[in-house]
């Protein structure tokens, strides 16, 4: 499962040799970029485990309260990671592939809030239900995420 931008340390890398030689503007110097792929591949971390963690303990075999408190940790842990996306100095160069980041994870944490709801009617037919939920989420999620990674990729790379 892929999770969010995989940035990673290549592009680190590369920000850290090409940028160098380059005349940065506000927000657009080498330090900046390194420092907004280390925040967003700590964010993908996050969401890697974080939609694991789920996946593996929202089950046929686990209680509806079980799983209520593990969508509920999941929707707080989507909120952090939304907030912490909000928070990152983003550098101008990709401010728009950024808000692309941030949309997508917004649009997962109201997938999770309806898995959230539909977990409450506490039958066995619901965690069926919830589990393809969160399947379908995950995939159009990873799926946004991806463009979003390639784009942010794709300029920081230009630069």
């Amino acid at each position: 499962m892929s999770g969010l931008p995989r940035i990673g340390l290549p592009l680190a890398a590369l920000l850290s040799a090409a940028l160098a030689a380059c005349g940065a503007s506000e927000g657009n110097s080498a330090e900046d970029k390194n420092a907004y792929v280390e925040r967003i591949n700590a964010a993908q971390r996050t969401y890697s485990v974080t939609v694991t963690n789920v996946k593996r303990s929202v089950t046929p075999k686990s209680t509806p309260r079980q799983d209520q408190r593990t969508i509920e940790r999941f929707r707080a842990a989507i909120a952090d990671i939304i907030e912490n996306l909000q928070t990152i100095k983003v550098p101008s160069d990709v401010r728009g592939e950024h808000a692309l980041l941030v949309a997508a994870m917004n649009g997962f944490g109201k997938d999770i809030a309806r898995v959230a709801t539909t977990l409450r009617r506490q039958t066995s037919q619901a965690v069926v239900e919830v589990q393809r939920m969160l399947g379908a989420a995950t995939i159009t999620v990873n799926t946004k995420l991806a463009t979003a990674r390639e784009a942010i990729n794709r300029r920081l790379g230009a630069t």
